[in-house]
């Protein structure tokens, strides 16, 4: 009896010392990457922030159940204005802004949408960056646990409110002495 008490122990310890992985560790399903049209604009006019849902490596299947965005964003140059799938039309479930904090989630039923847009207002001069900081999304047959995290590809996007975008010169190869905002102020200066 105390040899199998012993045994049952050991096992119990050794279960508890092997690493299991967490729920919601599985490998991504989805990719996701933010890009702004247009990417700069008077204040006072509207600019989208395009959030590419894509499939990663070995999901064939663009349907997704459950999803979960948080962002950044500037809220002295940017204002929230709503959220909408840009190839269905629908909303999602949650869309609140406060702070420069943006989560937009939902649950339910099926979506096959391949991207989400953002509406942003712009309300004063300045460049205002868009940060994505998480991503989950996943398919209901997960729903048990949480919902898979996605890889970002491509984290933030940055938008010129008012005043004069400028260009550079090209690197001529590779090397440029010539460096600076991308963005001019309205009546500003410029170095």
């Amino acid at each position: 009896m105390k040899r199998a008490a012993s045994i049952v122990l050991a096992v119990l310890l050794l279960l508890l010392a092997v690493p299991m992985p967490a729920a919601g560790q599985e490998s991504p399903l989805f990719n996701v990457q933010l890009a702004a049209f247009p990417e700069s604009g008077a204040v006072g006019a509207s600019v989208d922030i395009c959030l590419y849902i894509k499939l990663a490596a070995g999901n064939s299947k663009q349907d997704f159940n459950s999803y979960y965005f948080a962002l950044d964003y500037d809220n002295d140059r940017l204002e929230f204005s709503g959220a909408v799938f840009g190839d269905n039309g629908g909303g999602p479930k949650v869309a609140e802004a406060s702070n420069g904090k943006l989560i937009v989630a939902g649950y339910g039923d099926a979506l096959t949408s391949t991207y989400m847009k953002l509406s942003f207002m712009l309300i004063s001069d300045g460049d205002a960056t868009v940060t994505l900081t998480r991503a989950n999304i996943d398919r209901s047959d997960n729903a048990q646990n949480d919902a898979r995290t996605a890889t970002i590809l491509n984290s933030s996007v940055t938008v010129h409110a008012g005043g004069y975008p400028v260009t550079l010169p090209e690197k001529n190869g590779g090397i440029t002495d010539i460096s600076g905002p991308a963005f001019a102020a309205a009546g500003g200066n410029y170095t």
